[in-house]
Parts: structure tokens; sequence; C-alpha cells
């Protein structure tokens, strides 16, 4: 007997997607701090992210931006 639509997954929909946030994150190289924005899921993703785009650069701190 069919009772209609299941909303089971529309009410976890929320669980199966990430919540993408701009990140802030601080590079030290040759002498110079620069800053590095970039979109993530995570703090340990913006990391990745900056990390693979300036290879050579030490990672300062990462900061949420709201």
């Amino acid at each position: 007997v069919s009772r209609g639509k299941d909303y089971t997954r529309a009410t976890h929909s929320l669980d199966k997607h990430f919540l993408i946030m701009k990140y802030e994150v601080k590079m030290y190289v040759a002498g110079k701090v620069f800053t590095e924005e970039c979109y993530a899921a995570n703090y340990q993703d913006a990391k990745e992210t900056a990390q693979a785009r300036n290879p050579k650069a030490k990672i300062v701190s990462v900061n949420g931006k709201f």
C-alpha cells in the first residue's frame, strides 16, 4: 500500500552535503607573510588547498571568514 512520497531523504539531505565556507590561510615564504583565500568544507581541506597552490610555503594560520 503506497502512502505517498517518502520524505526521509529530504529530512536528512544536509547530512550528505558539505557546507562550503571561505577560509583565509596565512602563509610564510622568503621572509614574507601573505594570505591565500579559498573555499573549503573544513579547516583541513583549506590547508591542503592552500599548500597545493603554494608547495614551498609554510602555513602560519587558518581562519574561517564569515
